[in-house]
């Protein structure tokens, strides 16, 4: 009889039919894991010149790409149009600022009524929430266009039931609308 720990055709089909052990596996050496504390990829620019001389030849490779990476973004980001705040339009503006804005660019569109009430929560109450949570998510999102508009002199004969309501174009196209019976309700908000 042959040696079953002996590697051949015939052991290989009689393990598979499990008339003899599997070999023992040969443990894998474990590479240890080393963390120096540098994470370059959450590193500014100038952190990463600072810590250029801590790299060693083996990482210079990578160290370059990633700078040239970081450069390339920055020299993008500062060709991008940069917004920031909530602006206000009118009728007139409505082509300029929101259909042409640019290609890849976000418009948040509030159009909004002052002085409407239906049923228990003011149109007001919830303009003033949307504006205010507008005016705070523009500076983080310097990429994106906030705008509001009052109904009035935004949207020839728009309802005053649909105020407060919410337009997100891209690049020019209307890609989702919410009115106000889609919102949340006033207590969610506020919450």
């Amino acid at each position: 009889m042959q040696d079953w720990k002996q590697d051949t055709e015939w052991n290989d089909a009689l393990r598979k039919l499990g008339i003899i052990p599997e070999l023992p596996k040969e443990p894998e050496p474990e590479e240890p894991i080393h963390d120096d504390g540098i994470h370059p990829e959450k590193m500014s620019l100038k952190q990463l010149e600072k810590a250029e001389d801590l790299f060693d030849e083996e990482d210079e490779i990578f160290f370059q790409f990633y700078k040239q990476q970081k450069l390339n973004q920055l020299r993008l980001n500062q060709q991008r149009p940069s917004f920031g705040s909530v602006v206000e339009i009118t009728r007139q503006d409505w082509t300029d600022q929101v259909n042409k804005a640019g290609n890849n660019i976000f418009v948040l569109v509030h159009v909004y009524n002052d002085g409407f009430v239906c049923g228990i929560i003011s149109s007001d109450e919830l303009c003033s929430l949307i504006n205010n949570c507008m005016s705070r998510l523009a500076p983080l999102h310097p990429f994106s266009k906030f705008i509001r508009g009052r109904a009035s002199t935004c949207v020839e004969n728009y309802p005053h039931k649909y105020c407060p309501s919410l337009f997100v174009y891209k690049s020019g196209d209307l890609i989702a609308q919410y009115v106000r019976s889609q919102l949340p309700s006033i207590s969610c908000l506020k919450g």
